[in-house]
């Protein structure tokens, strides 16, 4: 299993661990099994809810019909593992209600999804994730208001919402409107919670269109690392702050102050906040080299698109 609560369930069948399907298993077979690992009761996860999962199959499935006792549980062989693969949710006292949390920090990061149906917690798809969602999100765990962002999906907890919309009138998550659409991202949904002056966007150390890219979040200053900076990402940055459309700035950028809040951005362009970018995820940073302030990205923007400039847009990402 993934973690010790909660995984696809692989069995020791001719000395190889074997990936079981789920077949006709239930969830009293998901309490046998839980319980042969130590827990009090366990639940059967929805079909993939894990998305792809690689390794070697048993075609077969586990049936507990003579008690609580897996030495009385069959195996029964299949054909192939159409349905998919067994995945339970292991559990030891109920906890009711969904539960909202951050994986990073109090403030920022990868929202967790607890939810009392599975008894089991996970991920939220960021395919539909957008600003009235985290507004919502913020507000639920405490804040004054809020920003999106994502970051790569973590391998230790599978997607539990795959698509969520809000309007950003909800008190919280649970009564925003939820689809079972496939989910198509490979980032889950994160925020930026604040609760004084918000976020803001400028830059500094250059000229009135041109210079350092600094980010403020509640009043704290920090800079985007250039590693990956593209033209794209210059563009998110530069339409933000009143211009027109921009590019990277190749020259030397003085060095800012603060965190080095986001790296390896994969803008499209057309975001409208930065934090919506594919990135390293906001407060991630891992490169050794955006560490300090020495690869602190920098942008040239414009008031007036030409022609000429939109060829040089459409066809870059340097």
């Amino acid at each position: 299993m993934q973690a010790n609560n909660i995984g696809v369930v692989q069995l020791n069948h001719n000395r190889s661990w074997v990936i079981l399907c789920q077949g006709q298993s239930e969830n009293k077979e998901s309490k046998v099994i839980c319980q042969e690992l130590g827990h009090g009761d366990g639940l059967v996860l929805p079909v993939g809810y894990y998305g792809e999962v690689s390794g070697d199959y048993f075609n077969g499935y586990i049936k507990c019909d003579q008690g609580e006792d897996i030495n009385n549980c069959s195996l029964i062989e299949i054909d192939s593992c159409k349905g998919g693969y067994l995945a339970v949710s292991c559990y030891d006292s109920v906890v009711n209600g969904t539960i909202l949390s951050l994986n990073n920090s109090l403030s920022y990061g990868q929202l967790n999804w607890f939810e009392d149906k599975y008894q089991a917690t996970g991920q939220i798809c960021a395919s539909s994730w957008d600003k009235e969602e985290a507004e919502v999100a913020c507000h639920q765990l405490g804040y004054r208001g809020g920003l999106s962002t994502i970051y790569p999906k973590s391998n230790e907890l599978p997607f539990l919402v795959n698509s969520i919309n809000c309007t950003g009138q909800e008190q919280n998550l649970e009564d925003c409107i939820r689809t079972e659409d496939l989910c198509e991202s490979g980032y889950s949904a994160g925020v930026i919670c604040f609760n004084m002056s918000g976020f803001n966007v400028n830059i500094s150390d250059g000229g009135v269109d041109f210079g350092r890219v600094n980010i403020e979040v509640d009043g704290k200053i920090g800079t985007i690392c250039n590693k990956e900076w593209s033209t794209r990402d210059a563009e998110v940055i530069c339409r933000y702050i009143g211009f027109v459309a921009g590019r990277k700035w190749s020259g030397p950028v003085p060095p800012g102050n603060g965190t080095v809040y986001m790296s390896d951005l994969q803008c499209t362009g057309k975001e409208t906040l930065i934090t919506d970018c594919p990135s390293s995820g906001w407060r991630n940073v891992v490169d050794e080299d955006c560490l300090d302030h020495s690869h602190d990205a920098g942008v040239l923007c414009y008031f007036i698109f030409s022609t000429t400039m939109a060829a040089v847009l459409e066809g870059s990402n340097v």
